[in-house]
């Protein structure tokens, strides 16, 4: 027997209401979903062909490079020549073009430009450098610009200068002489020294402090950095590069810590004021892309050689006893009581300054889309 439902009269309709509620609802969330999941999946298309085009694109610069060190390829001589042109057909699906133009004496730019087939491209710069920076280590102290020795103080060896020199100090066993060959660039020593530290984890705090003898390095900060002991005559010394990107100060404050430099090397992008609460030993360098206050304790000897460079600043120097090696910067001042002493030095020494390098290096890679 079949039997029959009858709704009561005042659900007459609800299945209705319900239906078109469920369709609004559909229709409203269901091409938004539709949507998202396109543009998602669009996203992660983008983002694979843009991942082949810049491999294609290195692949460029990488052949580009190995023309260039293996001397088998007619590169151009001088800026004013044309560039050098080839390609790779395929790679990844990518014609590649590539050109080598001569920058400067040293100085290489290789264009990687790879285009696919739907008319994307990517573009990559690179430059490459030998980078030798010897003649630096050739004087006491070394200006593009104007060096002013005060009164009392002492610079055992060569003196050389772009702008003037007023010396009212002594110059013992070296002569004063005009002409520096050429100057550094900022963006190649923060490239040579980055690679030092490239991929080591940013280190945490803008603040490092030294609470025993420590070895420290690789160390890269992202922010400016104050380096200070809470403990007196701790030690730290560094094991690998130090790179800054702000600002640094050394013992400026709190209590008296050795920084034996072992060889290693500061580089900072910002400035550098380095104070008496600091005794600095050991070889190696402090370069800063700005100003640089150099006011440290310093025990050395003639075993070692300390290059402390402002590759486009100020550099003032006090140091508290004999500084052992040579000094550099836009305008350099030697402040009374001073003694700088400078000694010939073998590129095997100087693992912690570009020197000697006989074939160019990349230094720069710009990636453009």
């Amino acid at each position: 027997m079949m039997r029959s439902s009858n709704f009561r009269k005042s659900e007459a309709g609800q299945i209705l209401v319900y239906v078109t509620i469920t369709l609004a609802l559909t229709l409203l969330v269901v091409p938004p979903l539709l949507g998202f999941i396109f543009g998602a999946g669009r996203t992660a298309q983008i983002r694979e062909d843009r991942m082949l085009g810049v491999y294609a694109a290195d692949a460029g610069i990488e052949d580009g490079y190995y023309r260039l060190i293996g001397n088998s390829t007619p590169l151009p001589q001088s800026p004013d020549d044309p560039p050098w042109v080839g390609s790779i057909l395929d790679v990844n699906g990518y014609e590649v073009a590539i050109e080598v133009y001569r920058e400067a004496e040293d100085v290489y730019k290789i264009v990687s430009t790879a285009t696919s087939y739907t008319g994307a491209n990517v573009t990559i710069e690179s430059y490459a450098a030998a980078l030798d920076y010897s003649y630096l280590l050739d004087s006491a102290l070394s200006s593009y610009g104007d060096i002013t020795i005060r009164s009392g103080a002492e610079v055992h060896g060569n003196v050389t200068y772009n702008g003037e020199l007023d010396n009212k100090g002594d110059i013992i066993g070296g002569n004063a002489t005009k002409g520096v060959p050429s100057w550094p660039d900022g963006d190649w020593l923060k490239a040579f020294y980055y690679a030092d530290v490239e991929g080591v984890e940013p280190y945490g705090s803008s603040q490092l402090e030294i609470e025993h003898d420590e070895n420290m390095g690789p160390l890269y900060t992202e922010e400016s950095l104050n380096i200070y002991s809470s403990r007196k005559n701790a030690t730290l010394t560094l094991m690998d590069t130090f790179y800054v990107t702000g600002d640094l100060d050394i013992g400026k404050t709190d209590k008296a810590f050795v920084l034996d430099l072992n060889g290693q090397t500061i580089f900072c992008e910002g400035e550098i004021r380095i104070g008496g609460q600091c005794t600095i030993t050991g070889s190696g360098a402090i370069i800063a892309l700005g100003d640089i206050v150099f006011k440290p304790k310093v025990q050395s000897g003639p075993g070692d050689f300390v290059f402390v460079m402002s590759v486009s600043g100020d550099l003032e120097a006090l140091p508290n006893g004999d500084f052992y090696g040579a000094m550099a910067g836009g305008l350099v001042k030697i402040q009374p009581g001073s003694i700088i002493k400078w000694r010939e030095v073998s590129t095997d020494e100087l693992a912690f300054f570009p020197v000697g390098e006989a074939l160019p290096g990349i230094r720069a890679y710009i990636i453009r889309y």
